[in-house]
């Protein structure tokens, strides 16, 4: 639900929600390099899992997909193998598939945090909210200093009216990984869930500080310097908010408001 790239944008305003299953990131620059690899050790299930994780950072899911499986065949005791390919099903949306391989990767490695928190990614996805909890405090449990696994277990709360722990989570999660933009954006919303306009204002700032092309969080300032009557402020986001999304119609509508100065 971060964290590691893509979210799911939910509700109206813009929640942030789970972080993206956990892959390394720094496989885009590794293509050829693991594709020379597998030509010269074919049967090495490293090889073509890695070769796996380069093909999917360069836009190529079903060659990804299909290194991932070789690897499986080749060493099918490797959690990591299996964490691989489980990512690789529930970004193509076969979620049940996923599952059954987060499952497994967890079987093998008891200890396997990620794999947990990404398991309680898909529970969570498909409305299994009690176990998607119970993933998450044990990735906690398995690693405390884990910074996804207390944002994605605070939107949870946040989703259920739990403010309190939820503002508790967002910001360890943040004392442990500042340039969490997601999580100062959901901290934001939470505090406007209070009422509390000004800490909401300073957490959604922080998040364009880290990533200001995020159209969402201009949405959300935008919202909370409408609601404190601040006009010219809230159309200067809901602007830029456009600028960034063209096609997002809640922004027109609010800017509209703005425009006339209705509260």
């Amino acid at each position: 639900m971060a964290a590691g790239g893509q979210v799911l944008r939910v509700l109206l305003p813009m929640l942030l929600l789970c972080t993206t299953l956990l892959r390394n990131t720094t496989w885009q620059h590794g293509l050829s390099l693991w594709n020379d690899a597998v030509n010269k050790s074919p049967l090495s299930a490293r090889a073509q899992n890695n070769l796996g994780r380069a093909l999917e950072s360069n836009g190529q899911p079903e060659r990804a997909l299909a290194s991932y499986l070789l690897a499986v065949s080749l060493a099918p005791d490797n959690a990591e193998a299996r964490q691989s390919l489980a990512n690789a099903y529930a970004g193509s949306g076969m979620i049940d598939e996923a599952i059954v391989q987060y499952q497994i990767a967890i079987r093998l490695a008891p200890e396997y945090a990620q794999a947990y928190n990404n398991l309680g990614n898909l529970y969570y996805r498909i409305g299994r909210t009690d176990a998607a909890l119970e993933c998450y405090l044990t990735a906690i449990r398995l690693k405390p200093d884990y910074a996804d696994a207390y944002y994605d277990l605070a939107n949870v709360y946040l989703l259920q009216n739990k403010t309190s722990t939820a503002i508790e989570l967002f910001r360890t999660a943040l004392v442990l990984k500042p340039d969490l933009a997601a999580a100062y954006n959901n901290l934001g919303l939470a505090y406007q869930s209070r009422g509390l306009s000004a800490e909401a204002i300073a957490c959604y700032r922080n998040a364009l500080k880290i990533d200001p092309a995020d159209a969402g969080v201009y949405y959300n300032l935008g919202l909370a310097y409408e609601h404190q009557g601040m006009i010219d402020a809230a159309q200067q986001n809901f602007a830029a908010a456009l600028r960034l999304q063209p096609d997002f119609p809640e922004v027109r509508a609010h800017l509209r408001r703005a425009t006339k100065g209705q509260p």
